[in-house]
């Protein structure tokens, strides 16, 4: 697990075979959209611009505006990415690489996913 609610696996052979356990709950694989269902094993093969990274029901996740580079002002142009299967509101703390952090409240029943 990265943090609470990712799911990493990694790909460690050259075919690019994973074989990893996914616990109970419908998942969503944060790069593709597919939503899996939890609760077992599961052998996917990823090629070099692919992993399995899933994100756990009722996540909010933010997104940072800037995809080219990762030394950005990370509270700038800040969205929240909320997955379907939870409720009630999340706190999440986003803290800059200059070291200033914002808190946020964001409502899991606005799901963007």
């Amino acid at each position: 697990m990265l943090g609470g609610d990712l799911l990493v696996a990694p790909v460690f052979s050259a075919s690019g075979e994973a074989m990893f356990y996914l616990p109970t709950g419908e998942w969503t694989h944060l790069l593709t959209g597919e939503r899996v269902e939890g609760g077992g094993w599961r052998r996917e093969t990823h090629g070099f611009d692919s992993l399995p990274l899933y994100v756990r029901p009722g996540a909010v996740l933010p997104w940072g505006a800037c995809e080219d580079r990762p030394d950005y002002d990370y509270l700038d142009g800040l969205r929240f990415r909320v997955f379907p299967g939870g409720s009630g509101v999340a706190e999440v703390t986003v803290t800059a690489p200059d070291g200033r952090s914002e808190t946020f409240r964001v409502d899991r029943g606005d799901v963007t996913e």
